[in-house]
């Protein structure tokens, strides 16, 4: 339904005169404790670049990104994963 809504309403947002590409979130944890998970990263899709890219660290030790590679939509359901 996010990429329904973003291919109706866009996927780019004016916020104060720049132009702010949205993405998709999804968390992860390393932690094997279902109780109190950690939040170790997350993987972060643009759908107007195509990029995917996961992101691991925190507030400690900063931010990292990795770009994963590019993803390809070959049809409503079907797409590609490009390594970078």
């Amino acid at each position: 339904m996010i990429v329904s809504m973003g291919r109706v309403h866009g996927w780019v947002m004016d916020v104060g005169g720049k132009k702010v590409p949205l993405s998709i979130v999804a968390f992860f944890s390393n932690s094997d404790g279902l109780d109190h998970p950690s939040c170790d990263g997350f993987f972060q899709y643009i759908p107007v670049t195509g990029e995917l890219k996961k992101w691991t660290g925190g507030v400690r030790g900063g931010w990292r990104q990795e770009v994963l590679g590019m993803v390809t939509w070959q049809d409503e359901t079907h797409y590609r994963i490009d390594e970078k």
